[in-house]
């Protein structure tokens, strides 16, 4: 097993200048290896030929092949530094270029000494050539081997995230089959039972009241089921989306809020033709926050506008009411999951909006009312769908 090693106040930086935390300080040895090998070299030549000895044709052509196998130890010892390589693969690569270097050179002093060369510099140069040819070929080695390794570390790491998710989504599917049959069944029962009998004219008042009650937090209970089925299918980033209908959706979900608040103002005012990529849970994150705008203002008649407009690359929705505003207090956390307040609501709109690659935020709030407002990205209407722009109104008020 590689020994993994801290960072060097020696080593290469990284791409932004800085070291990181791959960084070692075997990068800069392969480095000065390959230096040290060229001036070794160089040195040689002029001791023993001088400098008419290196500026023959014998003589450059050493230098030259000289430099393209140590200049090659110096860049690879530089890209080392600068790499993602962990710090573990960078010992072991130095260890190849050592090894290589010293096993070939080891060759090629036995072939010295059985059969030398005519000279004392062709000896000597003999030796360094075997030194930096080994030298490469062992980086040449150690790079593509952590190359290989750090690729099936990735495949295996891959391989571990799938099955995981695979487990967490089979585990997700096993909670929302049991929500929907156990538990929201169950739920639509006791409900069922409830208004059989408020339908009862021999009810006590009593009794009709304790009823009332059970019927109304069935329907609360009903509701946190499905933002928790909701919080199950979108716990991962959406995989396929479709051209959403904006204006559709959010006249579908105002006609619901009127049914469930029929005292409730509404209007809804959209410019052009605005489509979102989406999937059929956008709806969800609009009916959430335009519940959450009548449920939490205590007046009889509460008032809830849900304005659009559209731009090159988004597309802007803005709720507003006539509420209270939001406390201070609860501004802060106003979009984490709660045990009261705004409950799972908002929470769950900032999820399903972010799915999409949204933002929603409270942008204004005070006595006079709040108004949040979500982004998301544009997408083209389908064939045949696009319309001209135009502005559409439509309000309710109690009759």
């Amino acid at each position: 097993m590689d020994r993994a090693v801290g960072p060097d106040d020696g080593n290469f930086s990284g791409a932004d200048g800085t070291a990181g935390p791959n960084s070692s300080s075997a990068p800069v040895v392969v480095a000065v290896f390959g230096a040290v090998l060229f001036a070794a070299d160089v040195g040689a030549a002029l001791v023993l030929l001088g400098p008419d000895g290196i500026a023959t044709a014998g003589g450059v052509v050493g230098r030259l092949v000289a430099a393209l196998f140590c200049g090659g130890i110096v860049a690879g010892g530089y890209w080392l530094g600068r790499s993602d390589l962990q710090a573990g693969r960078h010992h072991r690569i130095a260890g190849w270029v050592a090894a290589a270097a010293a096993g070939f050179l080891a060759l090629n002093l036995v072939i010295i000494t059985v059969i030398p060369a005519p000279t004392t510099y062709e000896n000597v140069a003999w030796a360094l050539f075997a030194l930096y040819v080994g030298g490469a070929g062992g980086l040449v080695v150690g790079l593509v081997e952590g190359r290989a390794v750090e690729r099936a570390v990735a495949a295996e790491r891959a391989l571990v995230e799938t099955e995981r998710a695979e487990s967490q989504r089979r585990r997700l599917e096993y909670l929302n089959g049991l929500l929907r049959h156990e538990v929201l069944n169950n739920a639509g029962i006791i409900k069922g039972y409830a208004e059989l009998l408020l339908n009862e004219e021999e009810l006590p008042a009593s009794a009709r009241a304790s009823v009332d009650v059970i019927r109304r937090q069935s329907d609360e209970m009903t509701d946190v089921i499905q933002d928790v089925r909701t919080l199950v299918q979108a716990a991962d980033v959406a995989e396929t989306t479709e051209p959403v209908d904006v204006t559709a959706a959010l006249e579908d979900e105002l006609a619901a809020l009127r049914a469930t608040h029929p005292a409730a103002e509404t209007d809804l005012q959209v410019d052009g033709t605005p489509y979102v990529a989406a999937d059929d849970l956008l709806s969800r994150a609009f009916s959430n926050l335009l519940s959450n705008a009548v449920e939490h203002n205590p007046a009889d008649d509460p008032t809830v506008s849900a304005t659009v407009t559209t731009a090159p690359e988004r597309v802007r929705i803005v709720v507003a009411d006539d509420g209270p505003g939001v406390p201070a207090a609860e501004r802060a956390e106003l979009f984490e999951p709660g045990e009261g307040g705004h409950g799972f609501g908002l929470y769950l709109v900032r999820m399903l909006v972010r799915r999409y690659g949204g933002e929603v935020e409270l942008s204004e709030t005070g006595p006079d009312g709040s108004v949040f407002v979500v982004d998301l990205p544009r997408a083209e209407p389908p064939a045949g769908d696009a319309g001209e722009v135009t502005t559409t109104e439509a309000a309710t008020t109690p009759g």
